[in-house]
């Protein structure tokens, strides 16, 4: 009986905090969004343009530049040790 009391304890506080939680979060806000967000019909509308041709376009145009980092000045070799 007392199990029964406890689980139901718990449950009454779970549903009094899910409010709260689905406002704060904002991945169940954005997922809402997306969800009104979608056309009447439920169809989602892709481009249907041709896309260009990437013949004769060289590759420096999609590789993204590469940065050399510097490199630092070697440490200074240690002491030398006395006999």
């Amino acid at each position: 009986m007392r199990t029964w009391i406890v689980a139901g304890a718990a449950f009454c506080v779970a549903a009094a905090l899910a409010p709260a939680w689905a406002q704060s979060n904002p991945g169940l806000q954005r997922a809402k969004n997306t969800v009104n967000n979608l056309p009447g019909d439920g169809a989602v509308r892709a481009d249907t343009r041709p896309k260009p041709s990437p013949v004769g376009q060289p590759v420096s145009d999609y590789k993204p530049p590469v940065r050399v980092k510097p490199a630092a000045p070697p440490p200074p070799p240690p002491p030398a040790k006395k006999k």
